[in-house]
């Protein structure tokens, strides 16, 4: 399920740009071409050498990149539930670490989260969508949660892919 929150994202003043450069700052002080060469003990033991801006940006790249194979071992051993935890914490580091999500994605993660049929929900894309894994049941319970909290006149957009040719989308939730 994808959860398009509505929200106009831009990374203003150079965010996108201030955040590469600081993860190609990281490599360079840990002596590697790209991040994904750091495993998570590495990045701690060259920790020092990083500013505190450097080390949240590459934790969280860092941090993804180790999400990323225990996902995939996660899934290759049918864990499905372990796989949707690396997601909310993939989007907790997102939202604490590389500070790319914004409250109304985080509210929308905290409303998931809360349904007992939701396994995991991480933001994707450029940060203005959200990803729901599970089954997630009372998709109008998750709404109106969210209209409490949202701004008014926001826009969601529900789509649940259910296959290649194959999709059912609930949209125009105003609230």
């Amino acid at each position: 399920v994808v959860c398009h929150s509505g929200v106009r994202h831009a990374l203003v003043a150079g965010e996108y740009n201030d955040r590469r450069t600081s993860c190609e700052a990281a490599a360079r002080a840990l002596g590697v071409p790209a991040l994904r060469a750091v495993t998570p003990a590495a990045l701690e033991a060259g920790r020092a050498r990083l500013t505190p801006h450097q080390y949240d940006c590459a934790r969280h790249v860092v941090g993804e990149t180790d999400r990323v194979a225990r996902g995939a071992a996660r899934l290759q051993a049918g864990d499905v539930a372990g796989f949707g935890q690396l997601l909310f914490e993939s989007h907790a580091s997102s939202r604490d670490h590389f500070r790319n999500s914004c409250p109304e994605l985080d509210l929308l993660v905290d409303l998931a989260k809360a349904q007992p049929a939701c396994l995991g929900a991480r933001l994707t894309g450029g940060g203005h969508d959200l990803s729901l894994l599970g089954h997630l049941l009372g998709i109008e319970h998750l709404v109106r949660q969210a209209g409490g909290r949202h701004q008014p006149g926001q826009l969601l957009r529900f789509v649940d892919r259910a296959g290649a040719d194959e999709h059912r989308a609930a949209e125009g939730v105003l609230l």
